[in-house]
């Protein structure tokens, strides 16, 4: 699989090889993650880069996937990122998740990029979600706000959710699911 992921031309397939090769932990898909994070013809291929780098660890992987925040355009992509650090991140990548999120405009892709912020499992990203649970662009993006608060949690953080509690209501995922249906359509 490794020999051939340099020369499969089938835009479908050579993603899904970076991404295989990702699963199994090969570290020589490194290198050919890292050049198809920076230059992939589709959005595609390079969010599937960057899920590859988060699958492979290393430092080097996650300098790679915070340079490539600057640089991306596509919101797809920059959500597999948010989804990358989330795996790979620490504490200081809270900022970049945040200006990441305000950044999409599609709903969906916030909702994701939220979920990564929970992901981390960062303290500093507590004020952040609390905001988002109230104010959030949508009860998607506030539904997943509030479940990502919930990870925090289950990873022994210490919160106050006192403008959520002030601010939420009982409809929130009751509006979050028409929102998911409306998507579906």
């Amino acid at each position: 699989l490794l020999a051939a992921a340099p020369v499969v031309r089938n835009e479908d397939s050579r993603p899904a090889v970076l991404l295989a090769l990702g699963l199994a932990q090969e570290p020589r898909a490194a290198v050919l993650a890292h050049a198809a994070l920076e230059h992939g013809a589709s959005p595609r291929e390079r969010a599937y880069a960057a899920t590859t780098l988060a699958l492979l660890g290393g430092a080097a992987n996650r300098a790679s996937l915070r340079e490539r925040f600057a640089l991306e355009r596509s919101g797809f992509v920059r959500a597999s990122l948010a989804q990358g650090l989330a795996v790979l991140g620490d504490a200081s990548d809270v900022p970049t998740l945040f200006a990441a999120l305000r950044g999409l405009a599609e709903r969906g892709l916030q909702a994701v990029t939220a979920a990564a912020l929970g992901q981390l499992g960062s303290a500093s990203a507590l004020s952040g979600l609390d905001e988002l649970v109230v104010d959030g662009a949508s009860a998607l993006v506030r539904a997943t706000a509030l479940d990502a608060l919930g990870v925090l949690l289950e990873r022994g953080e210490p919160l106050v959710l006192p403008d959520a509690s002030r601010g939420a209501n009982f409809a929130l995922y009751e509006d979050w699911a028409f929102e998911l249906f409306l998507l579906a359509l």
